[in-house]
């Protein structure tokens, strides 16, 4: 399989009234997304929901890990075998330490290992390295 950045965003957001009491400082947050190409030349379905990845900040001193519930797949959500299709990853920042700190600095994205709908990795461990500055 292969596996290419697309292009990625850092936007500030805000949590509607609902879910702000899950944020220690609901103002004080930003979401980088992700996006990825997958080229699925295996012989199973990528399952999409099971993908995790992971984002090296603050010049390799700090990383996140990307936030499954606020991504869009679910169990059903695949890229078949022989086909392509797209992969966001999401990652909530402390919206001012974004702006002081990582903002300039290099960030590196991890992803993989690759897994089938039985969350089975199917890229026997191997994971993509991208930077994003």
């Amino acid at each position: 399989m292969n596996i290419t950045l697309d292009g990625y965003q850092i936007v500030d957001f805000t949590p509607n009234a609902d879910e702000a009491p899950r944020y220690t400082d609901p103002d004080n947050v930003a979401i980088a997304t992700i996006r990825f190409e997958i080229d699925n030349q295996s012989d199973e379905e990528i399952g999409l929901e099971d993908i995790s990845s992971k984002l090296t900040v603050n010049d390799g001193t700090q990383y996140l890990l990307n936030e499954g519930m606020l991504e869009p797949y679910d169990n059903s959500d695949t890229v078949p075998s022989g086909e392509e299709g797209e992969l966001l990853q999401t990652f909530l920042l402390d919206k001012e330490m974004y702006e002081k700190i990582w903002k300039d600095k290099s960030m590196e994205i991890e992803i993989g290992p690759m897994r089938n709908t039985d969350a089975k990795d199917i890229s026997k461990g191997n994971k993509a390295t991208f930077q994003l500055k």
